[in-house]
Order: structure tokens, then C-alpha cells, then sequence
């Protein structure tokens, strides 16, 4: 967040801190593509600043972003950057529409870009996504019988996430999809397992 007193730091100082900190852990990480949560939900500016200093950090051009539209209708969203040297975007970013990715009456949604390695032309769809916190539990309803509260809205929404890789897939003809993001879950929970239900296997294992 760019934005002083919003989700992100209230003072310039503190939000060079932050910035300083998130850009050390991206740099550690030396990814060709990254999933990002949390970004600030504007038209673009707060991704931008990241890369920014990201980049000026490297001393040069080595990270570029996807540019998606604002989403949804929450502060936050979902992001991606990756390195134009190694990976190349294959047209436009996707943002799912589904309404089961609605959470607490607004939608937050992932975000789809399908991309190819530079060196060898191998593709994939990378899909960044934010499910539904543990937080906030109800009184009655969706409450934690064992995996958290909201367990079931999660168990959902990991459906439409299948459902949606699924017509990437079909409308594309790139079998290959990597999914990244905050689910809110953890391996042996049913999120998970319905994601590996339709196929995927998770790579922590």
C-alpha cells in the first residue's frame, strides 16, 4: 500500500520500512514469475512503486508487472510480476468472474496470465489467488468444526478455482497450470484436497 493510513503504513518513514523489507524478501527469492497478495487495489500505481524499487534494487530492468485492471471490490487484490529476460506473457491477463469468489459480499478475485519460458517456448498458466481468511468467525453457519471457520466458503471457492483452471485449459490448449496465492489453508485440509482432487499436486509435498 502507497497510500498513508491505509492498510499499509501511516507514516513515509514507515512505509519506506515496509518497502525495504518486501523488496529484500522478492530479491531473496530470485523467482522468474511471483504471486502477490495484498496489493493495493488501485489502478496500478502501488504495484508500479514495487517494481520500482525492486528493479532499482537489481540495477537494472529485471522485473516487469502484469498489468490487470483494478479488481473486485475489496482495498486488496492479488498481483503478479516476473522477469522479462527468462519469461515472456502469452495475451492478456484473466480475472475470474465467478461469483463463488465473492467473500463477505464483495468479490475478490484471482488472477490468470498464461506465460512461456523464453529459452525453450514451454508454457503455463499461473494463477494467483486469495480465498477467504479463518478470521471473523460467524455465530452460527459456516463456524470451526475443525479446519477454521469459513472452511466451507473455502472449500468453494477452491472449486471455482478448478473450474475456471479447467476453461483456461480448454480455451487455451496449455495443459500446464500452476496455482500460487494465500488459501487460507492448510495441506490436509478440504481446500487443499479439492484442488488435488481435480489433479494438481502440491508441491510443499
Amino acid at each position: 500500500f502507497t497510500t498513508l493510513g491505509s492498510r499499509g503504513a501511516d507514516t513515509a518513514a514507515e512505509l519506506t520500512r515496509q518497502r525495504d523489507k518486501i523488496v529484500s524478501a522478492i530479491v531473496g527469492l530470485d523467482a522468474d514469475v511471483l504471486g502477490l497478495i495484498e496489493v493495493q487495489n488501485d489502478s496500478g500505481g502501488a504495484l508500479a512503486t514495487l517494481v520500482d524499487a525492486i528493479n532499482a534494487r537489481l540495477a537494472g530492468t529485471v522485473y516487469a508487472a502484469v498489468n490487470s485492471p483494478r479488481a473486485g471490490t475489496y482495498e486488496i487484490r492479488v498481483a503478479m510480476i516476473y522477469k522479462p529476460a527468462n519469461v515472456r506473457p502469452i495475451g492478456s491477463p484473466r480475472v475470474g468472474a465467478d461469483p463463488r469468489f465473492v467473500v463477505s459480499g464483495g468479490l475478490r478475485p484471482p488472477l490468470a496470465q498464461r506465460f512461456a519460458a523464453n529459452a525453450n517456448d514451454g508454457g503455463f498458466w499461473f494463477i494467483v489467488n486469495h480465498l477467504k481468511s479463518k478470521g471473523g468467525c460467524p455465530s452460527s453457519g459456516d463456524v470451526d468444526v475443525g479446519q477454521g471457520c469459513w472452511n466451507l466458503a473455502r472449500t468453494v471457492q477452491a472449486q471455482a478455482l478448478n473450474d475456471w483452471a479447467e476453461q483456461l485449459v480448454a480455451a487455451s490448449g496449455e495443459p500446464d497450470v500452476l496455482m500460487a496465492g494465500d488459501f487460507n489453508a492448510y495441506l490436509q485440509e478440504d481446500p487443499i484436497d479439492t484442488i488435488r482432487a481435480a489433479g494438481f499436486s502440491d508441491l510443499a509435498e
